[in-house]
């Protein structure tokens, strides 16, 4: 894609970054993430994102004008409000939010607000994910059968272990995507 839509994700969480992250990569965003305010000044200013994806909790009494902030430095950027409750809106974000939703927002619904706010920018989502080589560790045999069952049937190869002593040395031969 020519012009790639750039996107700043300021979460504190990397567990909330990283499924949203590998959805608009897939879809061939340029994605940086930010998890102190800090850091989303700095990449906002270096990146200069179309969208930000902020999280209320980086807008706490050390950077309460992180929105506001924002917005001057991306006057055009669209942003996506995630907040904890019923708190309110942080200063300076209120004005022009894409989206504003309770966490934790479904990365599906996420990435299709995105998708529609800038058409044309975001790949056709893949018709279906690439194959993966999982290895699962649990000392419960029923629970490993039951996840390579489910696994298996979206077409990902599984290796179960229920010694976990034996994982470093399986895991060369096993090469896993993900454990």
């Amino acid at each position: 894609m020519n012009n790639p839509l750039r996107v700043l994700l300021a979460v504190p969480d990397p567990s909330e970054v990283c499924m949203l992250k590998l959805a608009l990569q897939r879809r061939g965003a340029r994605v940086v993430a930010a998890s102190t305010a800090t850091s989303a000044l700095e990449r906002a200013e270096l990146a200069r994102p179309d969208v930000i994806v902020l999280d209320d909790n980086l807008c706490s009494a050390a950077h309460p004008d992180l929105g506001e902030s924002l917005r001057t430095l991306l006057p055009s950027a669209e942003i996506i409000l995630l907040v904890s409750g019923s708190s309110g809106i942080p200063r300076g974000v209120g004005l022009g939010l894409l989206y504003c939703g309770v966490k934790p927002a479904p990365t599906a619904l996420l990435v299709d607000t995105i998708a529609c706010a800038f058409p044309g920018r975001l790949e056709e989502q893949p018709s279906k994910a690439p194959a993966l080589t999982i290895l699962c560790v649990d000392d419960d045999p029923i629970f490993l059968s039951s996840i390579r069952r489910i696994l298996a049937r979206r077409g990902h190869k599984v290796t179960t272990l229920e010694d976990s002593r034996r994982v470093m040395e399986a895991i060369p031969d096993v090469a896993p995507d993900l454990a």
